[in-house]
């Protein structure tokens, strides 16, 4: 149990939890639950067999893959970029009350390994800037996307070096399509999000909101008629003509 007695407040656990020597096991294994304040947990081996997607399965090709939704070289290099945000630190850091800390952590694997699952989808998944959190796989860009975003120039050059990249390719996050899948949505579902969320390249998420009136829709009539239909989703967004994406 993680109290030491009936009396113990989450206050508590926090205070006593992992008190003891540095050098201590953890007391958690592979998996667990915890019920009423009891944990059970111990080593576990997965046992399938079955067939596995890998991410590498299911991203589009890179002429699908909209300007927004590729890296900019220079966020890649900058003080606080994706190659900053990714990567191991340990540095001194002050809080905003004048605290002075030391904060470390490891490496995130980057760009994300095609070969092995994806991580976990995330709301922080959305928005352009850099982050720790949020996908970006390797991809090989077309002669046009190359040109428009000067993904041949000094500091693209620079960027494939620490990345240890081959010249032909280049970086991206994912595109809406690729989030429907990791999130478990059906292939259908591929429409509304790029409708709601690529338009503005701003997300690769969507509210679950705006999806009520077509959910609706769905459980009255045929996917593949609603789908051809021009019917209107909350805050104006449009299914009219997105057939063809799904």
């Amino acid at each position: 149990s993680l109290r030491k007695d009936g009396s113990d407040d989450l206050a508590d656990i926090t205070d006593g939890f992992n008190a003891g020597p540095k050098d201590t096991a953890s007391p958690f294994r592979s998996c667990g639950m915890m019920f009423g304040g009891t944990v059970w947990t111990a080593d576990a081996t997965p046992n399938y067999e079955g067939p596995k997607t890998m991410l590498g399965d299911i991203l589009v090709t890179p002429g699908k893959v909209a300007d927004a939704f590729i890296l900019p070289p220079e966020s890649l290099l900058r003080e606080k970029g994706w190659i900053y945000l990714k990567g191991s630190k340990k540095e001194e850091r002050t809080g905003r009350d004048g605290f002075t800390y030391r904060y470390t952590e490891g490496p995130i694997t980057f760009p994300d390994a095609l070969d092995r699952p994806s991580r976990t989808i995330i709301t922080g998944e959305g928005g352009s800037g850099p982050s720790r959190f949020k996908h970006v796989v390797t991809f090989r860009p077309t002669k046009a996307q190359r040109a428009r975003l000067s993904l041949d120039g000094a500091d693209a050059n620079e960027a494939r070096k620490r990345l240890e990249l081959t010249e032909s390719k280049w970086v991206r996050r994912l595109v809406p399509q690729t989030a429907a899948v990791l999130s478990s949505w059906v292939t259908h579902w591929f429409a509304v999000l790029c409708n709601v969320s690529a338009q503005n390249s701003k997300t690769s998420t969507i509210n679950p909101a705006v999806l009520e009136p077509v959910i609706a829709d769905v459980h009255s009539r045929d996917m593949s008629v609603v789908f051809h239909q021009r019917s209107e989703l909350a805050d104006g967004h449009s299914l009219n003509g997105l057939a063809n994406l799904a």
